[in-house]
């Protein structure tokens, strides 16, 4: 199942309840002008079919919520061209299935392993 509202011009915050329709496996909201946090308390609760997420060139801040890296089904994470900020969640690479993922364009601030 596919929610795509890509290049709409969208404004505002995302809606909680988008990330209770546990029967999707793709959701894009690429090329908005979104803005505000993500959801917390996503994942594999409330996603457990999630295998594409599109988050990119949009104007989301704050941090990366970990919770969304509870979808153990995601294979394609893209969340560049936005103000994420703070640490790259760890959790990333626990997902086994994710074999795209872009996360350029952000304020992420890890410290790489020496």
């Amino acid at each position: 199942t596919l929610f795509s509202v890509e290049m709409n011009n969208l404004t505002g915050a995302l809606p909680e309840s988008l990330f209770n329709l546990s029967a999707l496996q793709t959701m894009s909201f690429l090329s908005n002008q979104l803005t505000g946090h993500l959801p917390k308390d996503v994942g594999r609760c409330c996603l457990p079919n999630l295998q594409q997420l599109y988050l990119g060139a949009n104007n989301f801040d704050g941090p990366f919520p970990p919770s969304f890296l509870n979808a153990t089904s995601l294979q394609t994470l893209t969340a560049e061209d936005n103000e994420f900020s703070g640490p790259i969640p760890l959790e990333i690479g626990s997902l086994t299935q994710l074999w795209r993922h872009s996360l350029w364009g952000n304020m992420f601030t890890n410290t790489l392993g020496s």
